[in-house]
């Protein structure tokens, strides 16, 4: 009887979806998204990794960063192959399979960027009929812009080639969010060659941290919360953005 009610209690321990304090978390991470999340040289690096870094300490996990194409991370997320990604914008379909963390702290605006020097008039959401727009492959936007027919969208595997695409005139304008977009400009020498349209779209609540339904560490969901949003309220996730756009 002892050793069937220890054998229960050691199962109890180690039972499907449980997790050993110091276990370590599988991070997906975009491989050209800066200044968010970037494979630099084989080196995880960015503002998502930086938060990532303090929240697993506070937690007292290990994080290990694996990087992906954009598309790849959703997938991965929705088989559990990868426990958790950053900076995703709350979607239905991606409600799914994950949960989205508070807060939301990429809190931005959608901007459009033209070739220096273009006479393209875009004050206005119906100034877009008629152009191409560029975007990252796999990413969502506005509504009614993702779902809008009448615009043709043209996608880039990266942002550095949204940059040359537009610079190639392979579309007229490329949206995307203001801090990765000028961030990038000015990183890869884009800035003097680009200019923001008039029109702008405010988002206010952004990007999210999001755990995969079949992650183990789904059961902590309230745990990272409540480190993701003392880092917010006290500021931390604040200086670690400006620190990159200084």
């Amino acid at each position: 009887m002892k050793k069937v009610l220890l054998l229960f209690l050691l199962t109890a321990l180690v039972a499907p979806g449980s997790v050993p304090a110091g276990e370590t978390i599988v991070y997906g991470y975009d491989e050209d998204y800066p200044p968010w999340e970037k494979n630099t040289a084989g080196a995880a690096t960015g503002i998502n990794i930086d938060i990532m870094r303090i929240v697993a300490g506070k937690l007292g996990m290990e994080v290990r960063f694996a990087s992906y194409p954009f598309k790849r991370i959703l997938a991965l997320l929705r088989t559990g192959d990868i426990d958790m990604a950053g900076g995703l914008e709350k979607k239905p379909e991606r409600e799914a399979f994950a949960d989205f963390l508070l807060p939301a702290y990429q809190q931005t605006r959608k901007v459009f960027l033209m070739k220096k020097g273009s006479t393209l008039l875009l004050e206005k959401y119906a100034d877009l009929y008629g152009l191409k727009v560029g975007l990252r492959s796999g990413t969502k936007h506005f509504e009614p812009f993702d779902s809008d027919p009448a615009i043709v969208k043209v996608e880039a595997d990266s942002v550095d080639e949204l940059f040359k695409m537009l610079l190639f005139g392979r579309y007229d304008v490329a949206i995307g969010g203001n801090i990765q977009l000028l961030y990038a400009a000015k990183a890869s020498g884009y800035a003097d060659k680009i200019q923001v349209a008039d029109y702008r779209v405010d988002m206010g609540a952004g990007g999210q941290f999001v755990l995969s339904h079949k992650s183990a560490f789904i059961q902590r969901k309230a745990e990272f919360e409540a480190v993701l949003l003392d880092m917010f309220t006290s500021g931390q996730i604040d200086a670690i953005i400006t620190s990159y756009l200084q």
